[in-house]
């Protein structure tokens, strides 16, 4: 049984700095943070992807090179650096009793 759930944009990028918190406060100071946490994690990712010969685009274009990886690393970083959102939930449940 769900007790509560609250769900919150997160913004990334630079909406961070036109978008406000949860409770009306600026977001500015996480831009940076945000931007370089996003792209090392992708660059981490997408160098195991290539390593492991996975890395796949959503239009079923493998990068299998060096080159290739790090040409889409730059169009992840423009985006990133754009801005955008994730939608972030937060669920408070309780397991029915049971028999």
């Amino acid at each position: 049984m769900v007790l509560s759930s609250q769900r919150a944009y997160a913004p990334f990028g630079n909406y961070c700095d036109s978008y406000k918190g949860k409770n009306g406060t600026s977001l500015s100071e996480y831009k940076a943070f945000n931007i370089s946490t996003y792209v090392e994690a992708s660059n981490k990712i997408t160098r195991a992807a290539t390593r492991g010969g996975v890395l796949e685009l959503a239009d079923g274009a493998r990068i299998e090179t060096e080159e290739g990886r790090l040409a889409l690393m730059e169009e992840v970083t423009r985006s990133v650096i754009d801005g955008g959102f994730m939608i972030v939930s937060d669920w408070v449940a309780v397991r029915p009793p049971g028999p």
